[in-house]
This record gives structure tokens, sequence and C-alpha cells, in this order.
């Protein structure tokens, strides 16, 4: 299930950034092309709620890798600034999420982003229903009986 989330925040990157940006979600090669993305899930949480529903907390780091600029740390202050916007909703099965907790730190001449999503999902667990429930009544001098399932 958290694939599709990964999917998602690559396909907003892709969208707001075009071709000329790689995107890797597995482990990156090493001799990746730059300027290049590396989307990852940090953490995963799910906690329940009732009646089979939950909240399916993700926390995904995208980091980037300027391309042989002369100035990489402008370029990663300019991809966190379009990165805020592109990653602030996802859209994962028609359903629009929102991120939260969007924060980015730039070290090394590369950029380090974080975002956090919240996805709410319902469990549809089988239950075993009772095949015949009888229920009888004594009124006066009659005995009524129901039958239900």
């Amino acid at each position: 299930m958290t694939e599709r989330y990964i999917d998602s925040v690559c396909s907003a990157i892709a969208e707001c950034f075009g071709e000329d940006y790689h995107i890797y979600t597995d482990k990156v090669p090493q001799e990746f092309l730059t300027p290049c993305f590396f989307v990852s899930l940090d953490s995963s949480d799910r906690q329940e709620r009732l009646g089979g529903r939950a909240i399916l907390r993700c926390a995904v780091t995208v980091k980037y890798f300027p391309g042989n600029s002369i100035e990489p740390e402008g370029e990663c202050r300019w991809v966190m600034d379009r990165l805020q916007y592109a990653l602030k909703f996802i859209e994962t099965d028609g359903v629009t999420i929102p991120g939260f907790s969007l924060s980015g730190s730039i070290g090394k001449s590369k950029l380090s982003f974080s975002v956090v999503y919240d996805i709410f999902v319902t469990s549809e667990e089988e239950t075993e229903k009772m095949e015949v429930l009888t229920i009888q009544k004594n009124i006066g001098n009659k005995i009524l009986e129901k039958e239900g399932m």
C-alpha cells in the first residue's frame, strides 16, 4: 500500500520538474545521473480506530542532488521552494492527500526534504454471521416466535 504513495510523490515531482530530472526510488546506482531525486519511505505507522478504520501515517524523505551547477546551494534552495508546493498535496487512487510537516535542509551541496502524509483507510474484515436467531416471548397465554437473520 505504501508503494502507491511513493509513486504519487514521484509523480508530483515529475510533474513539477519535468523530464530533465531523474527520480530514483530504489538503491541509487554508484554513478547516478544528476540532477536527480531519491525518494524513500522513512517510516510507516498505522493507528487503529473504531469501526474498522485506521490512519496510516507515512513519512517520506526526498533527497536532491544538484547537477553540475556553479552554485549548488542556490539550486538546492530553488528546488526546496518548488518542493514545498509540489508535495503539499498528492493524489492517490483519485483521492487528494494533504502533506504536513514539510521541511527541508541543505548540507554538503545536497537537499534533504521531508513530508508526512496521513491517509485514512478502512479494513473490511469478514465476520462470521449467525445463521438463524429465534426469539420467543410469552404474552399472556400466547407464545410468539420470530425468526431473523
